[in-house]
């Protein structure tokens, strides 16, 4: 799997954060407290879940109702797909696994079989 793009959406401190990755190294550079951390964070959020360093409205901007993650990557299929989570700050967050160039229907059978992929440990 190779990571192809972010959008972040009042995450944290990104009003609007939108990176497109090269195949390779990707360096994330800035100064102190310019949201380095935050973009990691939103990569795990939105692939493995959980992670939050704090309350999930902590990840929403400061007077705005809600936050939203957005990566697309190439998996090893040879497909592309989005993967999207919105964070309310009213009630529990919203996700869906999308493949690129299919109607916004989410793939949602697929989606739990993702996370467990992802989320799967070899025995040592």
């Amino acid at each position: 799997m190779r990571i192809t793009s972010i959008d972040l959406e009042n995450f944290r401190s990104h009003s609007r954060y939108s990176e497109t990755f090269e195949k390779g190294i990707n360096l994330i550079l800035g100064r102190n407290g310019s949201g380095k951390s935050s973009i990691i964070e939103a990569i795990g959020l939105a692939l493995f879940g959980g992670g939050l360093r704090d309350k999930q409205e902590d990840a929403i901007k400061w007077n705005e109702r809600r936050s939203r993650i957005t990566v697309t990557f190439l998996a090893d299929d040879g497909l592309e797909y989005r993967v999207e989570k919105v964070f309310p700050r009213q009630s529990c967050c919203e996700k869906g696994l999308f493949q690129q160039g299919l109607p916004g229907r989410p793939l949602q059978e697929d989606l739990n079989g993702f996370h467990a992929q992802l989320s799967h440990r070899p025995e040592k």
